[in-house]
């Protein structure tokens, strides 16, 4: 195989796989609004600060937060589609990085705790922008 046919295909695999993520990435953001766990009640006592809001695309962004429940331990943040868990430390604070925001856009991150009846229950969000 010549060095030039090489090049094309690799660069014809790059430029697929780039794609297929660019299209995960948008199905993910475009998708409607779920309520995991079947969903409860929104408690507004809660908040979701991000460090930055618009972000650079491929920052770092750390969140934070306050008013959730410490008794239980852990929140789940769902960051547009992907989850993550996080501990919810004794005076009812959170704090985790996510660095996964490499494609211009909005998204919404959601953070939720199990409410009665073991549904989880929405208790911040957030729409950060990724420029």
């Amino acid at each position: 195989m010549t060095p030039t046919r090489r090049i094309r295909r690799s660069s014809l695999i790059s430029f697929a796989l780039a794609v297929l993520v660019t299209m995960s990435i948008v199905s993910v953001a475009s998708a409607a609004p779920r309520k995991p766990g079947g969903g409860g009640s929104t408690t507004t006592s809660a908040t979701l600060v991000p460090s930055c809001n618009p972000c650079a695309a491929g920052t770092v962004v750390h969140f934070s937060g306050k008013g959730y429940d410490a008794s239980q331990y852990k929140a789940q943040l769902d960051f547009a589609g992907a989850l993550k868990q996080v501990a919810v430390w004794s005076d009812g604070t959170i704090s985790t990085d996510w660095q996964y925001f490499t494609v211009p856009g909005s998204y919404a991150v959601k953070a939720y705790q199990t409410g009665s009846g073991g549904k989880l229950v929405l208790k911040a969000q957030v729409t950060v922008t990724i420029q």
